[in-house]
């Protein structure tokens, strides 16, 4: 029983059993830039948003609930290169993101040599590239 899905990051879904995740953590960069000006205080140019990214830990327990399917299929993700949306069980659409990176440490082996706990982090930055023509770019900014 893996449960409702709570997250939805492209084809996988987390979930409250088995694929889990126990922290969501967004922030977001703007750029600024800094002119000189002449007796005063320096000016600053708005240049605009430069960097959206999520991160998602969670903690896994492959012989009881599973998910580490999942987490590979992740895995994949980020070697692909493929940027795929990220949405909210309540229906917000994060936007398109691309997986930057996934750690994971885990420890509590079982006497076949598997792991009973896994500790992950997955780690996104959102995909700015979606022209205007781009059905899918036409979608998600529907929602966004």
């Amino acid at each position: 029983m893996a449960g409702p899905s709570v997250l939805i990051l492209g084809p996988y879904a987390f979930e409250a059993l088995g694929f889990a995740f126990r922290d969501l953590e967004t922030g977001m960069e703007t750029g600024w830039a800094e002119i000189k000006t002449a007796q005063g205080w320096d000016a600053l140019q708005y240049l605009g948003p430069s960097k959206q990214t999520v991160s998602i830990k969670g903690v896994l327990h492959p012989e009881e609930f599973g998910g580490q399917a999942e987490k590979a299929g992740i895995e994949a993700l980020a070697v692909s290169g493929v940027p795929v949306p990220l949405i909210s069980l309540g229906g917000v659409v994060f936007g398109l993101f691309v997986v930057e990176d996934v750690d994971s440490r885990q420890d509590t082996f079982s006497g076949r040599g598997r792991a009973r706990v896994d500790q992950y982090g997955i780690h996104l930055r959102r995909y700015p590239g979606i022209t205007s023509g781009s059905v899918i770019g036409g979608a998600i900014r529907l929602f966004t």
